[in-house]
């Protein structure tokens, strides 16, 4: 795992477009995987003026049991910050359904999809505050492939779903193999609540007690962080 420490969310953001830039720029029609949240929103603002019609582009989780287009949605933000804005093939955009009736069915549908995509040339992550990545939550064994989740109380509580009559319980996400397969690897950490889990990832020790740890095992993994 290459580290890289930045002053700023700015900086880090810039860095990360760099990347992504030099990407796209070798192979235009290169395939992503993208997180929402706080830590990817620079990197997608800055990406607006790149040309990505020729990219492929897999939503890596979901919750679950949210009310459609509820803005606290993984699609919801992904709406806002990347389908409205970005000048992509909408049609190569594979997402989770956020209101399945059968979340097994869709895990499998979309395991089998990736299978006819091109391979993954990056997986784009951020770190939660429990070393989650995706929504492998920290536990004895992870789940290899695309599959449902149980959601951690910390997770619940940093996504500040109080305004909601029912919390999410459960979400759909892409399993610690999917994120594995990936050629490279890009994490993003910013947050100050992420300060501990982000101290043990730099330790090195790798346990599926922090999920993220697991990274380290990955042969092109880039962790930038602003705190």
């Amino acid at each position: 795992m290459h580290l890289a420490q930045f002053s700023n969310y700015e900086e880090m953001s810039l860095a990360a477009f760099q990347l992504v830039s030099e990407l796209i720029e070798a192979k235009p029609e290169s395939h992503l995987i993208l997180p929402t949240g706080s830590s990817p929103t620079g990197l997608y603002r800055l990406m607006r003026d790149l040309d990505l019609s020729g990219c492929y582009f897999t939503k890596l989780d979901e919750f679950l049991d949210m009310p459609e287009g509820h803005p606290q949605s993984c699609e919801g933000y992904l709406v806002e910050h990347v389908l409205t804005k970005w000048k992509l093939n909408k049609e190569r955009y594979l997402s989770f359904d956020p209101l399945t009736s059968d979340p097994e069915a869709e895990c499998l549908r979309i395991d089998q999809a990736l299978t006819n995509r091109p391979p993954v040339d990056m997986c784009i992550l951020g770190i939660g505050a429990n070393g989650h990545i995706g929504l492998n939550e920290p536990a004895e064994e992870l789940t290899n492939g695309v599959h449902v989740a149980k959601l951690s109380k910390q997770t619940v509580f940093d996504g500040h779903f109080a305004n909601l009559d029912q919390e999410p319980t459960r979400g759909i996400t892409s399993g610690v193999g999917t994120i594995m397969a990936a050629k490279t690897v890009l994490l993003l950490v910013s947050g100050d609540h992420k300060a501990d889990a982000y101290r043990q990832l730099k330790q090195g020790n790798i346990t599926t007690q922090l999920p993220a740890s697991l990274l380290h095992l990955h042969p092109s993994c880039h962790c930038l962080s602003c705190i």
